[in-house]
């Protein structure tokens, strides 16, 4: 659902802004990070926080190569001529999500929180965190138009 909400965004600044329309964002790596971490979620500490280091220095390496085809944007390589919008490729950002999971793994050991913390959900900030939380794909997708809404507006009344 995720990633398919990233193919909407495309869609729709396709249809607004042309040629610079959003190719990769966080959605699209989001939803593609969940697909691909699964395996790794069971798997020991060492092996989600090495493959997580050599996804971040193969992704920084990747980004200083230009191609002139679009078809590895998604794993970082920038096209030639084409400014990117709103990028966050799978090299090297998924290997940020797989070291997410060795954490978790440390800190969630059979899925028991080994570190003590406050219960700040019962605060009226955390209520508000938890709402905001709980419904971030909703806030996600309704900055969008309005945030391009607001920017056409500018441009209408030659703001921008």
């Amino acid at each position: 659902m995720i990633f398919g909400c990233g193919l909407l965004v495309s869609l729709a600044t396709f249809a607004v802004v042309g040629d610079e329309f959003v190719r990769f964002d966080s959605l699209h790596l989001a939803g593609a990070s969940i697909m691909l971490a699964t395996p790794f979620v069971r798997t020991r500490v060492w092996v989600s926080a090495l493959t997580g280091l050599l996804v971040i220095a193969i992704g920084a390496y990747l980004q200083t190569m230009i191609a002139s085809f679009p078809w590895l944007i998604p794993f970082g390589v920038r096209q030639a001529g084409v400014n990117r919008v709103d990028s966050y490729p799978l090299l090297p950002w998924f290997g940020v999500a797989l070291l997410g999971i060795a954490f978790g793994n440390i800190a969630y050991p059979l899925g028991v929180w080994r570190f003590p913390l406050p219960r700040l959900k019962m605060s009226g900030v955390g209520q508000v965190l938890h709402l905001l939380g709980r419904r971030w794909l909703v806030i996600y997708l309704l900055h969008q138009p309005i945030l391009i809404g607001l920017l056409l507006l500018a441009r209408f009344v030659r703001l921008v």
